[in-house]
């Protein structure tokens, strides 16, 4: 659940659930933790996703890349 709205950038959500979990007795450490590992995850969807997008166009549209000037 955390993970899920946090990474959508649900507010009111993931303050809901953060407060929960520390009432139900989560240390702030752990929430931390989790926290920090949903971030790392979520960043690493990103880098996949720019990766691929590049990729795709790449393929579909040649004019569209733009090389990087030599020095």
């Amino acid at each position: 659940g955390l993970a899920v709205t946090m990474s959508r950038g649900c507010e009111p959500c993931s303050y809901g659930r953060i407060q929960r979990a520390l009432e139900s007795g989560v240390s702030r450490e752990d929430l931390d933790a989790a926290v920090n590992l949903i971030a790392a995850i979520n960043a690493g969807v990103v880098q996949a996703i720019a990766r691929r997008g590049h990729e795709h166009i790449e393929k579909t549209c040649p004019s569209c890349v733009v090389e990087p000037e030599k020095p």
